[in-house]
């Protein structure tokens, strides 16, 4: 099991590549 702070730092870490990845939308079509 992951314990709760982790588990906060991890879902942060998630939500700022996501915005990341939303911001730069020529990414992901680099992927393609």
């Amino acid at each position: 099991a992951v314990p709760l702070n982790r588990m906060k730092d991890l879902l942060s870490s998630l939500v700022e590549i996501d915005r990341i990845v939303k911001a730069k939308p020529f990414l992901e079509n680099s992927f393609d």
